[in-house]
């Protein structure tokens, strides 16, 4: 496929480029898509390891979502009023080949721009496209999907300092400024740490029980990697590299097990499968010691 359909790559492939160590300027001058074959390709040979490819990625992707911004809203009038921020994976620098781009936009004063709404949705989609290879989104802002994409920094600092549930407020933790007013972001993070100050042992306990009794099941046929971080974000990684797979799950499948295991420099794939089975065990048995004191 790559001999066949793609020029840039195989270009690449043939002069050794890949093989080049990547370095500061390459995070925003290299094509997106030639950083990703560099990265997987350097990770797939024991090059770099899965902490340098989660670090680069993130880097690369607030520093071009930086420059889109700062390019395209310089001559706009709310140019001074907003500020972007990412959460997730994106925010902790931990992002992986097919994470998720979660990005929150605030304006002050939204009410004085009354052209705001349409030019966010422009802005918008130039991030959608030019980072076309990670799903861009923003789901995470208050009220989810159903609200609007741009929120007035008055009613979030409100619904921060109010309304805001503890999953949401957990999500803060892995939040990052990318560009604009740094002094609006600095503020917004002020009224979170006042917000969780307040919060009681038992609140804050419910909130992390009612939201993992949602997501935790018995041990399915597919096994969640995101249950557990240290070990499995590397099998994460190679999971979505050998099998282009966007999702976080292994399908029990004993090839690819065997295949993931070869990458991992484990023995085979009952092996890995095995091992991986004990560190969720352990995973779970650790959050009930630590929530229910059990």
């Amino acid at each position: 496929d790559l001999f066949a359909e793609d020029k840039i790559l195989r270009e690449s492939f043939l002069s050794r480029d890949f093989l080049k160590k990547i370095i500061k300027k390459d995070l925003t001058s290299t094509q997106l898509k030639n950083l990703i074959f560099k990265l997987g390709a350097q990770l797939s040979l024991g090059l770099i390891d899965n902490e340098t490819v989660s670090k680069n990625l993130s880097e690369s992707i607030t520093q071009r979502i930086s420059v889109l911004v700062k390019t395209n809203i310089e001559k706009l009038t709310w140019a001074k009023d907003y500020f972007i921020m990412v959460l997730g994976s994106t925010g902790m620098k931990t992002m992986s080949f097919a994470s998720d781009v979660d990005l929150i936009f605030v304006v002050r004063n939204l009410k004085k721009y009354e052209t705001i709404q349409r030019e966010f949705q422009e802005l918008f989609g130039i991030l959608k496209k030019e980072l076309s290879h990670f799903q861009v989104d923003f789901r995470l802002r208050p009220e989810g999907e159903s609200s609007q994409l741009v929120w007035d920094f008055e009613k979030y600092f409100e619904y921060i300092d109010k309304r805001a549930r503890i999953w949401e407020l957990q999500s803060f933790l892995k939040t990052r400024f990318v560009c604009g007013n740094k002094k609006l972001f600095i503020k917004l993070i002020d009224s979170f740490i006042h917000r969780t100050s307040r919060l009681t042992k038992d609140e804050i306990l419910k909130g992390i029980t009612d939201v993992r009794a949602k997501s935790l099941s018995s041990f399915p046929a597919e096994m969640n990697l995101i249950d557990n971080y240290i070990f499995i974000k590397k099998l994460e990684i190679f999971n979505q590299l050998l099998f282009s797979s966007s999702s976080s799950k292994i399908a029990d499948d004993e090839l690819r097990y065997t295949k993931l295991a070869h990458m991992m420099r484990i023995k085979n794939g009952q092996t890995l499968k095995t091992k991986l089975g004990s560190i969720l065990k352990m995973n779970r048995e650790q959050f009930s010691k630590i929530i229910f004191n059990k």
